[in-house]
């Protein structure tokens, strides 16, 4: 299934008022969960917090059941990089564990310290994340923040801004530097494929980042679309595709996992493009 495919029943569903995922009712149920943690952010990248709160009243009480009782749902709001790091507090106090996340939370912001140094006095290049190919879908939330850290100008969008769709024509004015592509819930292999597909338009061939070999495809799935702590190997991932792989290796592998990224080149374009 293409992206246009997926993006089409996507919004047919959201219109209809329909879910795109259920809640194994049995699993739950046979958890008996104290608290239950979902987030109401983005309803097209996991369950929506209704689902969750009705789901839970319905097979293990809580807010919505008639008696009250179950267990405690926690919503997770995060729009930036500080929002992500404020729900690691959030549910390490909902456990008892503060003493954790303060731990957690001083290593990532120690790391992200540690990309920031390596880049500082590198060049500032301009910098485009396309969260979807088609249509064109601007990298939003916490990825501006991301981008700042890892040492390149970010123009799609805000920190804390949603993702929204843009206009080839749109994309190509910006004509950014560096293009990281990394759609919501794709892992690698697919981004490449879609990727150098994208080689067949006019538009694409003719952006600055494509000629001169400075595009790069990302794990989206593992590394930017959830936030949580991988988002620190996420922005390491940037560092080296803005900066090169003198910028990976000063950071090493912890930091930049080699298996999350790959620099598209030319001829690997070519070659798809003549295969079919």
């Amino acid at each position: 299934m293409s992206q246009e495919e997926i993006h089409k029943i996507v919004c047919t569903s959201l219109r209809n008022g329909d879910s795109l995922y259920g809640i194994d009712a049995k699993a739950l149920q046979s958890v008996n969960p104290d608290i239950v943690f979902t987030q109401s952010l983005c309803d097209v990248c996991a369950v929506s917090y209704p689902v969750v709160l009705e789901t839970c009243a319905k097979i293990v009480g809580g807010p919505l059941s008639k008696e009250g009782i179950g267990p405690k749902v926690i919503s997770m709001e995060p729009t930036n990089l500080a929002d992500v790091l404020t729900t690691i507090r959030v549910a390490a106090n909902a456990l008892d564990r503060p003493e954790f996340a303060e731990t957690v939370i001083s290593q990532i912001e120690n790391d992200l310290d540690t990309i920031r140094n390596a880049v500082d006095t590198l060049p500032k290049p301009k910098v485009a994340f396309m969260e979807w190919h088609s249509p064109i879908f601007t990298g939003g939330h916490w990825i501006p923040d991301m981008v700042e850290i890892a040492g390149g100008e970010y123009e799609m969008c805000n920190s804390g801004d949603r993702s929204v769709a843009m206009t080839s024509e749109e994309f190509s004015k910006l004509n950014p530097e560096v293009i990281i592509v990394g759609p919501c819930g794709f892992s690698l292999e697919p981004t490449i494929r879609d990727t150098l597909k994208m080689y067949k338009k006019d538009w694409w061939r003719a952006l600055r980042a494509v000629k001169d070999e400075r595009v790069y495809c990302v794990d989206g799935n593992s590394y930017y679309a959830r936030p949580g702590v991988r988002l620190l190997q996420g922005t390491g991932i940037m560092a080296a595709c803005i900066h090169g792989e003198s910028v990976a290796s000063i950071l090493g592998d912890e930091l930049v996992p080699r298996a999350g990224y790959l620099r598209l080149t030319v001829d690997m374009y070519e070659h798809i493009a003549i295969g079919e």
